[in-house]
């Protein structure tokens, strides 16, 4: 059966390759507007030396007004760039406008005019024609503020269309296909659609979650970092430019971001920041839904148990919170690895032959971690934590040959998968000073952050808040079952399975709560000091839903033989789909929505607890200025990100230059012949480079990859390449296996029908 899909599957991948390379070609033809900079109206000051200048009875009085706007020009439907030149000493503000009503057609938001910087462009949508289109330009009475140049250009989206229909055409072909193929993968289909769209529902309102000021704006940060450097021709992406005034962040290289070139790729096509966020979270909601029914099947061996048990997962109130209150995008898309690591470590501790390697089940544990550590680095902790408590609570199973043999094996395969990330990881945890690494003093009080008890039955209460006063509850359903469950170990009626889950489902739960002693160990104890930087301990509610969820399964098995299972399944269903909907109407009423086109309108310093930020480091002082000492001449030629191209002339003694980005390991500065120079730190950790007497000529910045980095991305590859031969070659020889044997009983068949 997985033969026949092999074919599709390629023609799959070659098309979406080209529509990438496509989207990704050249300039689509940007139309520049012929718009003068005398066009532009001001009821406060003229236009002086071909800009308009904020003027002296203005400064410093406090009062926001619109310094100036225009240009009143008809512009057709379509997609937008407005680019802007300025000056300012105070952040200020500008947005694209319609009068009379018609700015209802511009999908468009307020954009931030950093005053680190002196360029900003905005991408904006039209979606009727209109006549009288104005940018309005705010001032906040602040400072000096000065505008020299602003263009419109009309771009080209014939490229954008094209591959998002190639997209959705492909995507139809592709379920017609294989629905018409096999009906029992039909069936599955629908009912992981139907869980995708379930878990989905908050999506469907308009624009994004943006209450609290919770952990979205920082994570839409990171995906337009990668797609900002990706468009520069910088992959992987390390260090994301975007941060802190230009200054940059190196995000990536701490914070495990594979899947955000999911939505950075939708960028590139022309898709708004927002709805591709949207998608994002659809994709994570339909792979949950997918990999959850397959694991769920793999355990219990029947399609009705794992829909429902997959649903159930899905939709678990915490996992709702992280996506649409919390928008923590790392926590929610690890929860779709988890139950890859319960069915690997089911299949490993239920294996009859003690004795032998299983390559499939370590490999099953190492993608299931992988994908763990490099989407969440802290929920690694978590889970590793609880596997090693796991393996000490069946000790005499975890000494024998066959597992120590399958969690060695596993342990090498996800070293090797995790290279290219773990490798850049530890050179900067180890050799680059960073807040994170100087908070692990502050991070062990950490107790007073974990769950109520009474959260956890807590099941319709409004979702939204901070920290414990948000809906901390692994669900109504899920909380019946371990309720369910301590009932019938009560009575006897429990197996060891359904033990083993009721006693790491209370565990954990525990742990998540406050009244476990978390920093009275991480005083005593290094381990839990380490530990306690999950920050919130009901992180560990991630692992107590999944494995409440196969909790629900043995308990289904057991109702099951007993003939009542019909009733219950529909109860379950009915109580998981009532509390989804009872979620998304808190959501309707609660949930400040914000429609992000880009970034223009979110803060660059967002860097919640600039756990990245180097020691000691000042980004109150960021001024996006170039410094030098004793230099006669230093001019700005070219920038492009964190590329930086300068050209300097010193006088007869040693000069400086101090180029606006943070000193991080990776960069480095050479002249026009090549010469490379030593780089270090400013007062403020700042690239700073000595410049020789006499010198005159160009400078220019990049960030060079250390070569074991390289080495990490090769190792990787290498490994995923191995990986997929082996297992291809394998499916191969298992399909060729069953088409022999099946050929072999149709001869059969037909000699007896002879004789």
């Amino acid at each position: 059966m997985k033969r026949k899909y092999t074919k599709l599957i390629l023609v799959d991948i070659i098309i979406i390759i080209m529509s990438v390379l496509l989207s990704m070609m050249g300039n689509e033809g940007k139309k520049k507007l012929d718009i003068s900079m005398s066009e532009w109206k001001s009821d406060y000051v003229e236009i002086k030396n071909n800009q308009w200048k904020i003027s002296s009875n203005l400064e410093n009085n406090s009062e926001e007004k619109v310094f100036l706007y225009g240009p009143y020009v008809s512009l057709s439907k379509g997609t937008y760039t407005l680019q802007v030149w300025y000056q300012c000493d105070e952040n200020q503000s500008m947005l694209p406008y319609a009068n009379g009503g018609n700015d209802s057609f511009i999908k468009a938001t307020k954009a931030i005019l950093d005053k680190n910087k002196n360029y900003e462009e905005v991408q904006f949508d039209l979606t009727q024609d209109i006549n009288n289109f104005e940018v309005q330009f705010m001032y906040n009475g602040k400072g000096d503020y000065s505008i020299s140049n602003i263009s419109i250009s009309k771009e080209s989206n014939w490229k954008k269309d094209i591959t998002l229909c190639i997209g959705v055409v492909l995507i139809i072909i592709n379920v017609l296909i294989i629905c018409h193929k096999d009906k029992k993968v039909s069936r599955a289909f629908r009912d992981i659609m139907a869980i995708a769209v379930i878990s989905s529902l908050p999506l469907f309102f308009e624009g994004v979650n943006d209450t609290y000021g919770q952990d979205l704006a920082f994570h839409l940060l990171r995906i337009e970092g990668i797609y900002k450097e990706l468009i520069r021709g910088n992959f992987p992406v390390h260090i994301s430019s975007i941060w802190l005034g230009g200054y940059g962040y190196p995000t990536s290289v701490f914070y495990g971001d594979i899947l955000l070139y999911f939505p950075a790729l939708l960028r590139i096509l022309g898709i708004g920041l927002g709805l591709a966020y949207k998608i994002y979270v659809f994709m994570i909601n339909f792979g949950t839904a997918l990999i959850s029914w397959i694991c769920f099947k793999k355990i219990f061996h029947r399609s009705d148990i794992a829909s429902i048990l997959a649903l159930i997962y899905s939709t678990a109130s915490y996992r709702l919170v992280d996506i649409y209150v919390r928008s923590a995008v790392g926590e929610y898309s690890v929860m779709m690895f988890i139950p890859l690591i319960i069915l690997s470590i089911y299949n490993i501790y239920t294996e009859k032959n003690v004795k032998r390697l299983n390559i499939t089940n370590a490999t099953l544990l190492a993608c299931g971690i992988s994908g763990v550590i490099t989407s969440h680095i802290l929920t690694a902790e978590i889970v590793v934590f609880i596997l090693g408590i796991f393996c000490i609570v069946c000790i005499k199973k975890t000494l024998t040959k066959g597992v120590l043999k399958t969690f060695i094996f596993a342990i090498v395969e996800t070293l090797l998968l995790c290279c290219y990330f773990i490798v850049p990881f530890l050179d900067y945890y180890i050799n680059v000073p960073v807040m994170v690494t100087d908070k692990a003093e502050a991070v062990k009080m950490i107790q007073d952050n974990g769950g109520n008890i009474g959260d956890y039955f807590s099941f319709f209460k409004n979702p939204f808040g901070y920290a414990k006063t948000m809906l901390l509850t692994p669900g109504i359903v899920l909380i019946g079952t371990l309720i369910v469950g301590i009932w019938l170990w009560k009575k006897g009626r429990a197996n060891r399975k359904m033990k083993m889950a009721i006693l790491f489902s209370v565990l954990t739960l525990y742990i998540a709560s406050n009244i476990f002693p978390w920093d009275t160990l991480a005083y005593k104890y290094r381990i839990f000091n380490f530990l306690a930087q999950v920050q919130f301990p009901w992180r560990y509610l991630a692992i107590t839903i999944a494995i409440l969820t196969v909790l629900l399964g043995f308990e289904l098995r057991a109702v099951e033989q007993r003939n009542k299972c019909y009733k219950y399944k529909k109860i379950i269903c009915l109580l998981s789909v009532w509390s989804v909907c009872v979620f998304t109407g808190f959501y309707s009423d609660n949930a400040l929505r914000n429609n992000y086109y880009d970034t223009s309108n979110l803060d660059s310093y967002g860097v919640m607890g600039a756990e990245y930020v180097r020691t000691g480091q000042k980004i109150e002082q960021f001024d996006g200025k170039i410094e030098s000492k004793n230099l006669i001449k230093v001019n700005l030629e070219k920038r492009n990100g964190y590329n930086i191209d300068l050209f300097c002339e010193n006088s007869e003694k040693v000069g400086e230059v101090i180029f606006p980005i943070t000193n991080y390991k990776g960069y480095c500065v050479t002249d026009s012949l090549g010469n490379e120079y030593e780089i270090k730190d400013s007062e403020n950790k700042l690239v700073n480079v000595e410049i020789p007497p006499h010198f005159k000529g160009k400078l220019y910045l990049r960030f060079k990859e250390p070569k074991i980095w390289t080495l990490s991305y090769i190792i990787t590859g290498v490994t995923l390449v191995i990986l997929l031969s082996y297992y291809s070659l394998r499916s191969k020889k298992y399909v060729d296996r069953t088409l022999w044997r099946k050929a072999e009983n149709e001869k059969n068949i037909i000699d007896c029908t002879l004789l």
